[in-house]
């Protein structure tokens, strides 16, 4: 995600569907402008890009957005998010309060920090992808989280599940993702629960020991830790 200064603003051009301005607190005003003058339909902040806020009360000003990615930013008041109903790509870390998901049915990508008390994730119907980060369980399963039925790819990162066990099956699901999972010790049941998956990619679960018997054999693509490797000549 390459970030330019081009002119006065920050700017990403390879960041999700669209490009994005950065938004920096201190010519807030200037950003907006800018968004409406070029007609951007993206925006991120980062503190080391000069933002610097606790809300995002200025979201109400921008309801044109379509993609937003926020990260390492301490929010306190998150209402501005609403004024987005055509929100097609989120990404926001966790320290933030609660959000209802269920607003945003045009969401079709979403990058999600859980944190407790978030619900309407499985409603959003048009979502095709998450990707989940820190999914903490004190029972180390997956039994709370609700996921919509029509997701195509799903990637789990630093989630402390030791199995797939509780996952709820996806008919659609065509990419599991696991990284960085270093509590998982089996994916038993994965392909009857992901009866059309194509592609698994799991690295850096160091205590996941599969053999390859041929159970991943007419997949596409299948990367288990480095010892497993399978790549069909139609991809």
């Amino acid at each position: 995600m390459p970030i330019r200064k081009e002119g006065d603003y920050l700017l990403t051009h390879d960041l999700g569907i669209t490009t994005s301005i950065g938004i920096e607190t201190k010519k807030l005003n200037d950003c907006i402008n800018e968004i409406k003058t070029k007609n951007y339909l993206g925006c991120f902040g980062y503190p080391g890009f000069g933002f610097d806020q606790e809300n995002l009360d200025f979201f109400s000003l921008i309801p044109e957005m379509i993609q937003i990615w926020f990260w390492d930013i301490k929010l306190k008041n998150i209402d501005g998010v609403y004024s987005l109903r055509n929100l097609k790509y989120f990404g926001m870390q966790d320290k933030r309060p609660k959000i209802d998901f269920s607003v945003f049915q045009n969401l079709e990508y979403m990058a999600w920090t859980p944190i407790k008390n978030d619900i309407g994730i499985n409603k959003l119907t048009n979502l095709k992808r998450l990707d989940v980060w820190r999914w903490k369980s004190n029972t180390k399963t997956f039994t709370e989280m609700y996921l919509p039925e029509q997701l195509e790819t799903l990637e789990l990162n630093w989630c402390n599940p030791e199995s797939l066990d509780e996952l709820q099956p996806l008919n659609n699901l065509k990419e599991l993702q696991i990284h960085m999972s270093r509590n998982l010790k089996n994916i038993n049941g994965l392909v009857d629960k992901f009866p059309n998956i194509e592609r698994l990619i799991i690295n850096n679960c160091p205590h996941l020991d599969i053999e390859n018997n041929g159970q991943f054999n007419h997949l596409k693509h299948v990367f288990i830790n480095n010892k497993i490797r399978i790549t069909t000549a139609s991809t």
